[in-house]
């Protein structure tokens, strides 16, 4: 799948479907533009749910916003308390080099909560 530009960002995902060729889409996509800053949402993370050894193809610094349901269900498993699903969100982030919804120029408590769902204390 080509872009008929240069886009300045991608985002992918809301009413996509998971269609064995809407994957493949989503993975050339990723592949094409590897320093394009790209926002996944929806359909796009059930196909990264459904192929997690295409986590890789994700550019440094993707931004993913996942319902906190799906974070648990299909990212982070089960966790005992906030701190080790905090904890289990900043591996998961590290090593899909993504970046957390909300963040600004650190990764301070508030804006993993933001990522997570939570609300700020």
């Amino acid at each position: 799948m080509e872009i008929p530009f240069a886009p300045r960002a991608i985002g992918i995902g809301v009413g996509w479907g998971t269609h064995p060729d809407t994957a493949n889409a989503l993975f050339s996509l990723l592949q094409q533009y590897p320093d394009t800053p790209f926002v996944l949402d929806a359909d796009a993370l059930n196909i990264l749910a459904q192929h997690p050894e295409k986590v890789t193809l994700l550019p440094k610094n993707a931004i993913l916003t996942p319902h906190p349901q799906r974070v648990r269900t299909t990212y982070f498993g089960k966790w005992d308390d906030d701190l080790h699903k905090l904890a289990k969100a900043k591996r998961f982030c590290k090593r899909a080099q993504s970046t957390p919804p909300y963040q600004r120029s650190s990764h301070n408590d508030y804006q993993w909560r933001a990522l997570l769902g939570e609300q700020h204390r």
